[in-house]
């Protein structure tokens, strides 16, 4: 026994087993992160968010039809036939032309007396009145809309705003790994040289 140990101790005085331990970082930023530009455009973010909040809250609290004092009606002036005053010319026209054609019609038949002016006047207004109609019903339901499509122009506007800044806010990252590293050198080489690896 003794024989054999002494035959291994110049044996094991060449070897040796090495134990090492490695850690190692890694970190990405993207956007406008780790830029002198950052800090600003945070700062714009959060102001645009802030005011789109307000926003909301003042939109959420006026009136259907009515928005921080005004109405359709205080917004566009619908004019003296409901269409806007710069249609009332045009409609003044179109009212003038079918009053000629009735008055024509009434003198062929021998009414254009003045008790028969009147009724002239109304038939021609009935002959315009479906080509307006129509028209004047569109307009009267815009013009009623009119504040919220306001409302909904500044929401959109504002809501576009905050998002702008996400690409240029981006964000960061960063992850860990450590691991071992397991050697046996006999007469000062490696042999069996091996890592165990584990990730944090």
């Amino acid at each position: 026994m003794l024989f054999e140990l002494s035959l291994m101790l110049p044996i094991l005085g060449f070897l040796g087993f090495n134990f090492g331990k490695q850690d190692s970082e890694a970190k990405s930023e993207s956007g406008l992160r780790g830029t002198k530009y950052f800090d600003d455009t945070a700062a714009g973010a959060n102001s645009a968010l802030q005011q789109n909040a307000a926003l909301t809250n003042e939109i959420q609290q006026s009136p259907y039809g009515s928005f921080r004092g005004q109405t359709g009606s205080s917004m566009f002036d619908a004019g003296q036939f409901g269409l806007g005053t710069a249609a009332d010319e045009a409609v003044k026209k179109l009212l003038s032309q079918s009053s000629s054609r009735m008055s024509a019609s009434a003198g062929a038949r021998g009414q254009l007396s003045p008790e028969n002016i009147p009724g002239v006047a109304a038939s021609a207004t009935r002959q315009v009145l479906p080509q307006l109609l129509p028209q004047i019903s569109e307009m009267s339901k815009w013009i009623y809309q009119l504040p919220e499509l306001w409302k909904n122009s500044l929401f959109n506007y504002g809501s576009s705003l905050a998002s702008s800044y996400a690409p240029y806010l981006g964000a960061n990252s960063s992850s860990n790994s450590s691991g071992f590293n397991v050697g046996m050198q006999v007469g000062g080489s490696s042999m069996l040289p091996g890592t165990a690896m584990g990730g944090g």
